[in-house]
C-alpha cells in the first residue's frame, strides 16, 4: 500500500452513506465532523505554485485563518498553520516551512485565491483487534460555491510502520471497491476539472528567430508577441489584481520599442506610433515605482511612519484608477491599431536582408552607442549618466537574448552574463535615485507635517542608498563591471556574435 490513498465516491454521495460503509472497518467510536464555510485554494495569476506541484490552502475563521502547504500527492509540508489574515506576499509567512518554498516558487508575485469552496469532512481512526491505531479515514464533501459542483473523496492516511496492515485491514472489508482510485490528492482533483477563477494569461511559446529568412516577416512574429502580451496583461492592470501584470506589459513594451528601433531600416514605424511607445512607457512609470516602494515598505525590516505607508498606498490606489482609464482610452486604441498595421507591413517585407545580418548590425551599433557612454565617463560617474548606461545595455541585452535564439546559446553567454551583472548592481541604485526624485517632489507640495517628516527621512534613506561613491566597498562591483564592459575583451565577444572583426 503506498504512503497515501486517494478515492472518489460515485455521484454526490452523502457523508453519513459513506460513514456507513466504513463502519464495518471502524466500528468503536464517533466521526469526528468538521465544516469549513470557505476554503481558498491561494496561487499566482499564472499559477507558478502549481508549475512546482504545490497547493497552498487557507481555511478561513471568523478571527483567524488556517494555513495547510501540500503536494499533489497529499505529501503535507506544513499543516494547520495559524495566520491573522490571507496572505498575499510570501514575506508575511511567519512559518518557515511555509515561506521558503513558496518565496522561492513565486518570487515577487502576489498570492492570490484562484478557486473558492466549501469542505465537509468526518474523521475515523482505523484500530485493530489489539487497540493498535494503524491510520485514519478522512471522508470529504466539496462543493465549489462559483459553480455549485461537488466532488466526494475518501483518502486513507496510514501512521508510519502501519501501513501494510491496514490495508490488509481494508482489502478484507471489502469497502474500497466501490470507489474510483485516484492519483491525486482532491485539491490537484479539483484544479484539473474546473479552471482557475482569475483567468490565466496565455502562455505564448518561446519564439526562435531564424537567421536565413528575410528579417520582415520574423521582425512582425516579434512584435504581434509583444503586442499579445501587452494585450494579455491589460486585465490584471485594470482590475489590481497583481502588481506583476504592470511589470509584465513595460517589459515587452520595452523589447518592442528596442526591436521597432534596431530593425527600423527595414520598414520604419511610423512616427506617432514612436510617439506612442514613449507615452505608454512614461504613463506607466509611476505606478510600477509605488509598487515597488509598497513592496519595499512591506520587508519585515522595513521601519517607516505608518503615515507614510497609508499616503502611499492612497496614492498608488488613485494612480491605478488613473492607468487604467489611460487603457481604455481612445490613444491607446489607436496605438493597437497602428501597431497591427505596422505588423501586416513588416509581415509583407519578403526581400530584404536576412534576420542573422540586421540583428548583428543591430547588436554591434548598440554595443558602440553604449561602449561611448562608457568612455565619456569615468570613476564619478553621475546617476544620470548611470541610468542611461543601463538603458543601453538593456537594450543590448535584448537583442542579444533574440540572437540566442537563433545561434547556440554558449556562443553568447558570456555576453548576456556580463549584462546582466551590471543590471544587478545598477538597478538598485537608479531605482533608489527615482525614488528619491518621487519623494523630493512630493515633499514640496505635501502640507501635513507627520506625513512630510516621515516622506524626508525615507528621501535621506533613498539618497544614502542611490549615493555613488566607488571607493566603498559595495560600489566597487559597479566600477568593475562598468569597466569590463568597456575593455577589449568585451568587445570582442561582441564581435565574435557576428563573426566580423573590427579591429
Amino acid at each position: 500500500m503506498p504512503k497515501l490513498l486517494h478515492f472518489r465516491a460515485a455521484g454526490e454521495a452523502r457523508l453519513t452513506a459513506l460513514e456507513s460503509l466504513f463502519d464495518r472497518v471502524v466500528p468503536d467510536g464517533q466521526w469526528q465532523h468538521r465544516t469549513i464555510d470557505r476554503r481558498a485554494l491561494l496561487d499566482t495569476v499564472d499559477r507558478r505554485l502549481l508549475s512546482r506541484g504545490l497547493f497552498l490552502l487557507c481555511d478561513t475563521a471568523p478571527t483567524h485563518c488556517l494555513l495547510s502547504l501540500h503536494d499533489a500527492l497529499g505529501a503535507t509540508l506544513a499543516r494547520d498553520v495559524p495566520a491573522t489574515h490571507c496572505p498575499q506576499r510570501p514575506t508575511t509567512l511567519g512559518d518557515r516551512r511555509l515561506r521558503d518554498p513558496i518565496e522561492s516558487a513565486v518570487g515577487v508575485r502576489s498570492l492570490l485565491p484562484v478557486r473558492l469552496w466549501s469542505v465537509e469532512s468526518s474523521r475515523h481512526s482505523v484500530r485493530n483487534a489489539d487497540d493498535k491505531l494503524l491510520g485514519d479515514v478522512v471522508l470529504e464533501r466539496h462543493t465549489l460555491l462559483e459553480a455549485g459542483f461537488v466532488i466526494v473523496t475518501v483518502s486513507v492516511w496510514p501512521r508510519r510502520g502501519y501501513r501494510g496492515e491496514l490495508a490488509r485491514y481494508l482489502d478484507a472489508a471489502r469497502v474500497m471497491r466501490s470507489l474510483e482510485r485516484l492519483a491525486r490528492t482532491s485539491t490537484a482533483l479539483l484544479d484539473s476539472i474546473l479552471p482557475p477563477a482569475p483567468g490565466i494569461p496565455t502562455r505564448l511559446p518561446q519564439l526562435a528567430l531564424n537567421p536565413q529568412q528575410p528579417a520582415g516577416p520574423e521582425l512582425a512574429r516579434l512584435m504581434a508577441r509583444y503586442q499579445r502580451i501587452i494585450r494579455d496583461n491589460e486585465r490584471g492592470i485594470r482590475e489590481d489584481i497583481d502588481s506583476e501584470f504592470l511589470h509584465d506589459f513595460r517589459i515587452a513594451l520595452r523589447h518592442a520599442r528596442t526591436f521597432a528601433g534596431a530593425f527600423r531600416s527595414l520598414v520604419p514605424p511610423p512616427t506617432p506610433l514612436l510617439d506612442d511607445f514613449r507615452w505608454l512607457s512614461s504613463e506607466t512609470s509611476l505606478l510600477r515605482d509605488l509598487d515597488v516602494w509598497l513592496q519595499d515598505l512591506d520587508l519585515p525590516d522595513a521601519t517607516v511612519e505608518p503615515a507614510v505607508v497609508a499616503a502611499v498606498t492612497r496614492r498608488r490606489r488613485l494612480e491605478q484608477r488613473r492607468l487604467s482609464r489611460v487603457l481604455q482610452s481612445a490613444r491607446y486604441v489607436r496605438f493597437h491599431r497602428r501597431w497591427t498595421d505596422w505588423v501586416e507591413q513588416l509581415s509583407s517585407c519578403a526581400d530584404g536582408a536576412p534576420t542573422g545580418t540586421v540583428l548583428t548590425e543591430a547588436i554591434r551599433k548598440r554595443y558602440k552607442r553604449l561602449r561611448r557612454r562608457l568612455r565619456a565617463g569615468d570613476r564619478t560617474l553621475s546617476l544620470a549618466a548611470l541610468h542611461d548606461v543601463r538603458k543601453d545595455a538593456k537594450k543590448l541585452r535584448y537583442l542579444a537574448e533574440a540572437y540566442a535564439t537563433m545561434q547556440s546559446c554558449s556562443k553568447c553567454a558570456g555576453v548576456l552574463r556580463d549584462l546582466k551583472r551590471l543590471q544587478n548592481v545598477a538597478g538598485p541604485i537608479c531605482d533608489q535615485r527615482a525614488r528619491a526624485d518621487l519623494i523630493a517632489a512630493w515633499c514640496e507640495h505635501c502640507e501635513h507635517d507627520m506625513l512630510r517628516k516621515g516622506l524626508e527621512a525615507e528621501l535621506e534613506r533613498c539618497r544614502e542608498a542611490a549615493e555613488i561613491d566607488l571607493d566603498r566597498q559595495d560600489r566597487r562591483k559597479l566600477a568593475r563591471h562598468l569597466e569590463h564592459l568597456a575593455s577589449a575583451s568585451f568587445a570582442k565577444s561582441i564581435e565574435r556574435l557576428d563573426g566580423e572583426s573590427t579591429a
